[in-house]
């Protein structure tokens, strides 16, 4: 019982910052473009919880991964934050570019702690890029 409260706060204290999105304020409208970001920002964030959770639950990770962990945590919904409220694609495209830097250190050092948990962090990752890549689709076709 434990171990379930334990990841279902880890995977509160990632989704609860999307409380703070107006998604509907960017030109989004389609509602399944919208859905599939949803959609994918949430597989996201149960793929980071999944890996922090296999972490945190045996054994005390070192100081530097959780002050990379905080950052990635505290980074993540600002990228949403500046994409969909600010509507500021070069600040979105900072905070991605700063959460794939802490997402490659995460899982370099997750692999030295536990193989399967940095498997979880693969398709973060990817989905990271695939958003960076977006955004810098997004500037260069000046959408705003």
């Amino acid at each position: 019982m434990r171990k379930i409260i334990l990841f279902l706060t880890i995977l509160f204290f990632y989704l609860f910052p999307l409380s703070f999105i107006n998604f509907n304020t960017y030109f989004l409208n389609e509602n399944y473009l919208l859905l599939s970001f949803i959609i994918i920002y949430i597989l996201n964030i149960i793929f980071i919880s999944l890996s922090t959770f296999n972490i945190i639950k045996d054994k005390s990770p070192n100081d530097n991964y959780l002050f990379i962990l905080i950052i990635n945590y505290l980074i993540n919904p600002l990228s949403n934050l500046f994409f969909f409220n600010f509507k500021n694609l070069y600040l979105a495209f900072i905070s991605l570019i700063i959460i794939l830097i802490t997402n490659g250190y995460l899982f370099s050092e997750t692999k030295l702690l536990n193989k399967i948990s940095s498997y979880y962090l693969i398709p973060y990752l990817a989905i990271n890029t695939y958003f960076t890549l977006t955004v810098i689709l997004l500037m260069i076709l000046n959408v705003f």
